[in-house]
Parts: structure tokens; C-alpha cells; sequence
């Protein structure tokens, strides 16, 4: 992975960025790099494209699924992995199910005291 600092980079401190923020946001645009905000030299934060933090942000849920998958793997691997037949996931359903709807009355009998009293 790429340092979030290189040359094509540029730094700003803080002190500098409140003066000159909207051509900080400007050059991320452009350049489609990050602006790296500095408090006494070290990076404190970054402007970035919208975009590119949606990238960032889908690619760490690709490698948050990825991860997960290989633990699950293993985990069955090593036996741990429990399955449920059809009927004990339609026993697993029906009580979550009935749950939600205790809850959901539950919060509505709550509702209506407040409204009401």
C-alpha cells in the first residue's frame, strides 16, 4: 500500500490551511491526491477527493469481507462451524421473529405512555 505522503503530495499546516483551505480542497479535486494537514510536522489529517474515499472505503469493505471469509474457513476447517438443518434455521427464524415483535410492541405500549402520560 502506498504511504498516504509522497511527493506528489502537498502539506499544509494547520496554521496554513485556515488561510488557504479553499485551494487546499481545490488542488485534492484536481490532482485527485491528498492534501496532508500537519500539527508540528506530523500528519493530523488529509483532504481527499469524494471519490477516492469512497474507494478507500469500498476496498476496506472488500478486504473486511475477504478477512472474514478466511477466518470462516479455518474456523470450519479446524470443526468449529456448526450447521443447522433447514428445520432448526426455520426454528432459528420464527424466534427472531417473535422477538422482534415483542420488541416492536414493546416500544410502541413505551410510546404510547410517553405520548400519553
Amino acid at each position: 500500500m502506498e504511504s498516504p505522503i509522497s511527493a506528489s503530495s502537498r502539506v499544509h499546516r494547520i496554521e496554513q490551511l485556515q488561510q488557504q483551505l479553499s485551494e487546499a480542497i481545490q488542488w485534492a479535486r484536481r490532482a485527485m491526491l491528498p492534501v496532508i494537514i500537519t500539527d508540528d510536522g506530523r500528519p493530523v489529517a488529509a483532504i481527499v477527493e469524494f471519490a477516492e474515499l469512497r474507494r478507500l472505503y469500498a476496498l476496506e469493505d472488500e478486504m473486511t469481507d475477504a478477512q472474514m471469509t478466511r477466518a470462516f474457513e479455518k474456523a470450519e476447517a479446524r470443526g468449529e462451524v456448526e450447521w443447522l438443518t433447514d428445520e432448526e434455521m426455520d426454528a432459528f427464524q420464527e424466534e427472531l421473529i417473535r422477538e422482534s415483535r415483542q420488541r416492536a410492541a414493546s416500544m410502541r405500549a413505551a410510546d404510547s405512555n410517553v405520548a400519553g402520560g
